[in-house]
């Protein structure tokens, strides 16, 4: 498992187009087989568009993420500044582009 609940999180893979989305990790759900591809999933902060697999039809937003298409940001050595912008993005207060460099 890559997040732990209370994580933020970069989304490093989407087929919707949601990669760089920096979303807060709430419940682990664990492994969700109703008409998602089986995988283990977690209950995010927001919904995020999706699209189904099988298909490449939209989906119905939902907030839900793969763990597998996530990584986590966490307060380690050198990384706290980062991790301050990151909470302040999620409130709409900086930008992160795509190579993970924050913008005031």
């Amino acid at each position: 498992m890559n997040c732990k609940p209370g994580d933020l999180a970069v989304l490093v893979r989407s087929c919707a187009g949601n990669e760089g989305a920096i979303v807060e990790c709430r419940r682990f759900l664990g492994y969700v087989g109703n008409g998602w591809v089986g995988e283990d999933y977690w209950e995010i902060d927001r919904s995020l568009p999706g699209k189904f697999l099988n298909s490449g039809m939209p989906s119905e937003p939902a907030p839900l993420a793969r763990d597998s298409a996530m990584r986590p940001i966490r307060d380690n050595p050198g990384n706290e500044q980062f991790v301050v912008e990151a909470r302040n993005k999620l409130k709409g207060k900086t930008e992160i582009n795509e190579r993970g460099e924050v913008s005031v």
